[in-house]
């Protein structure tokens, strides 16, 4: 719709309701002849004549009426959407979908979540965890969180933890019968535990560096989980090795349940970053939650 029409039909619903020009005028902020030129131009456009005017009175031509009433509940919605809208992008509001993996939990969204809520609580936060690259535009994700090595190239990319190391770990019972590894080439003798993506994807590449270089192991598997929790359990349990990343067993590896081994070979990641899609302006709720997080991001490591 035109916008010389759309205030046409504003001006001719104010007149009727207003019965004068003035009045309408004063509604709208703008003059009188102004108001009058709008809906004359209506008229033309229309070709026909929507009011009777008079030195002493104005009012709707039957035309005019019938007009009117079929076109004022449309447009009284319409002003209403364009009311909401203009409320909705001028304050952090609304639902934000954001898609990340659980590991990033304990690290990034758990230590500030409570804080997030009581700050924008007109922010309805629907936090959605796959392990899964997915693409958060079709998907109709706000943003997602991921590994710094596995964000998508076309996204606008923020850091919001410190880095963290891939390990690889186990039970001391598991360790004290099968022997501590001393290269990552040693894993091939040993019972690993992978872990599969939500898409079928077994991640069977374990990453580690030696002398300055990537190496990449891909251990025997005797033992497939689609939970990463579930794959932890089954390391407790004396089942084999796990590739992690070492902020997230730091609590049980202090309290013994857990040993890391070749921590001289892991390979270190980046941080978690919040990625989106490049937009020329960002949502008044994302741009709130991506200050809330760099605010708030921690120096440090967060055990679970």
């Amino acid at each position: 719709m035109k916008t010389d029409l759309l205030n046409g039909l504003i001006a001719l619903k104010l007149v009727a309701e207003k019965g004068s020009f003035t009045a309408a005028a004063r509604e709208l902020g703008v003059s009188t002849s102004a108001v009058s030129q709008t809906i004359k131009q209506l008229e033309k456009s229309l070709n026909c004549v929507l009011l009777n005017r008079t030195t002493r009175s104005t009012s709707l031509t039957e035309i005019g009426q019938q007009f009117l009433s079929q076109y004022q509940p449309a447009l009284e919605q319409l002003l209403t959407a364009m009311e909401q809208l203009s409320s909705f992008t001028g304050k952090p509001a609304g639902n934000l979908r954001i898609n990340l993996p659980r590991a990033s939990w304990p690290m990034v969204i758990g230590p500030v979540l409570a804080g997030f809520r009581k700050q924008y609580p007109e922010i309805t936060l629907d936090l959605y965890f796959e392990e899964s690259l997915v693409d958060i535009v079709s998907s109709g994700f706000d943003a997602g969180i991921r590994p710094s090595e596995t964000t998508a190239g076309d996204m606008t990319a923020i850091r919001i933890s410190p880095p963290f190391a891939f390990v690889v770990a186990a039970s001391p019972a598991y360790l004290k019968k099968r022997g501590k590894p001393q290269h990552p080439k040693d894993l091939l003798q040993h019972d690993c535990i992978h872990y599969r993506f939500e898409n079928s994807v077994v991640y069977k590449r374990w990453e580690f560096e030696e002398n300055g270089r990537d190496i990449s192991i891909s251990p025997p598997c005797t033992l497939i989980v689609n939970d990463s929790m579930i794959v932890e359990d089954c390391a407790l349990k004396d089942m084999g090795f796990f590739y992690t990343p070492d902020n997230l067993i730091q609590e049980k590896v202090s309290r013994g349940e857990l040993m890391i081994c070749l921590e001289e070979y892991a390979a270190m990641s980046d941080g978690y970053y919040l990625y989106y899609p490049n937009v020329y302006q960002v949502s008044p709720k994302l741009r709130a939650f991506i200050d809330y997080l760099k605010a708030h991001r921690p120096n440090r490591l967060v055990s679970r």
